[in-house]
Formats: structure tokens, sequence, C-alpha cells
């Protein structure tokens, strides 16, 4: 048995899409700063470069501490 639907109505067919959203994945964006320098020491990583801020944090963690990590 058919709809009888009167000539003025219409159908209405709702569609359900899905969008999927990709984002390529990020490099960390790594600040060169006394804190980080700091932190680097602190967790006896090697320095990442020899000069700047970065440098005089990770300097300063080890004459703080008295620990080279190196």
């Amino acid at each position: 048995m058919g709809c009888n639907l009167h000539p003025t109505h219409k159908k209405v067919f709702l569609i359900m899409t899905t969008l999927t959203i990709s984002q390529a994945p990020t490099k960390a964006n790594i600040q060169n700063d006394y804190a980080s320098g700091e932190f680097d020491a602190a967790i006896a990583l090697p320095p990442k470069q020899t000069h700047g801020e970065y440098w005089q944090g990770y300097l300063g963690y080890t004459a703080k501490t008295g620990n080279a990590p190196f």
C-alpha cells in the first residue's frame, strides 16, 4: 500500500553524513629559553645548544646544583 500525499506536499529525505576532519601531526614548538635549559639539565638531558638564554638556563641549573648532567 503506497503513501497518498497531497500534491502540494513534498517528500523530504534526511541524509545524515559523518564529517571527518583530519589534521596533520605537528611538531612540538621548542622554545629555546632559560626555563627550557634548566628543565633539560634537571632531567639530565644533554644540551640542545650552547648559546643564548637556553644555554644560560642550562648552565645556571648546573651551577646551582653542582650536578653536571653530561
